[in-house]
């Protein structure tokens, strides 16, 4: 794996000291700083979990999150600060969901909408390289700290789309994703209002959740009905290890989403029945 150097865009999005660059053969390796996983650290908790990566991903993803805790600091990326707990949040948890949703999809692009630090979608890409995944941030400096991250990680099956959320379900990209994505978007009913006119029919919809996901399943069904959508299965995602009652909600779409979806901003606050 070839990281870019440390006057790259990254580098200058992040305002982040130097660090050093050693060349091992063809690939050269960008030291994270003390304060982020090592690749060491990332081999081992994917390994514990169940969920090996080739050497090339678990230097990419400990890459991924070196940058996202030193942009954490001027961009309010995550609340999850301490090493160890960003490793599980935005590591093993989203290859946790994609595990229970990778055999579902056909082959296309997956989007993760609402992209912010870039969870769960970058550790996706790393895990999946030939499937093309779409960033959507609609905050231009998470859009721009995004790009950075995909140049310095050379990651060619990733671009980054700065837009609402609602802008790329009515654009040029909607029907066309083999899946959609998200976490932290929205609750479960109009997270599926602005995922589902993306993907086409037979995709598939994820939304990692925690417990309270529950209290809102009700409403999500018969959003899914209006939708296009099969009712909403909701998913374990666990690992060896795990603690947390993390859940993932998969929707399969079963016919065209209507054209009047989704509605404005406002009005998604109302639930469809």
């Amino acid at each position: 794996m070839e990281f870019r150097g440390e006057n790259s865009a990254l580098a200058h999005a992040a305002h982040a000291p130097q660090h050093a660059v050693v060349a091992i053969g063809k690939r050269t390796q960008m030291h994270p700083p003390p304060s982020s996983p090592t690749p060491r650290d990332v081999r081992a908790a994917l390994t514990a979990a169940g969920l090996p990566l080739d050497p090339d991903a678990v230097h990419r993803l400990a890459a991924f999150l070196g940058a996202l805790l030193r942009a954490n600091t001027r961009l309010n990326l995550t609340r999850i600060t301490d090493p160890g707990d960003a490793l599980v949040r935005h590591v093993i948890e989203p290859l946790a969901g994609w595990r229970l949703l990778a055999p579902r999809l056909a082959s296309g692009s997956l989007f993760d909408v609402g992209s912010g630090g870039g969870a769960p979608g970058l550790p996706i890409a790393i895990a999946d390289p030939g499937r093309e995944v779409v960033l959507v941030e609609a905050r231009r400096r998470k859009a721009d700290y995004l790009q950075a991250t995909v140049e310095e990680l050379a990651l060619p099956n990733v671009r980054v789309i700065q837009a609402r959320a609602e802008a790329v379900a009515r654009g040029r990209e909607r029907g066309t994703a083999a899946a959609a994505v998200a976490r932290a978007l929205a609750p479960l009913p109009a997270a599926l209002e602005l995922l589902l006119p993306i993907v086409a029919v037979d995709g598939w919809t994820a939304v990692f959740a925690g417990p309270a996901l529950a209290s809102q399943l009700p409403a999500a069904v018969l959003s899914a009905a209006h939708l296009g959508a099969a009712p909403p299965l909701v998913l374990d995602m666990t690992w060896v290890g795990s603690s947390r009652a993390a859940k993932l909600a998969l929707a399969r779409k079963r016919v065209p989403t209507p054209d009047r979806f989704p509605r404005a901003p406002a009005a998604l606050r109302r639930p469809l029945g």
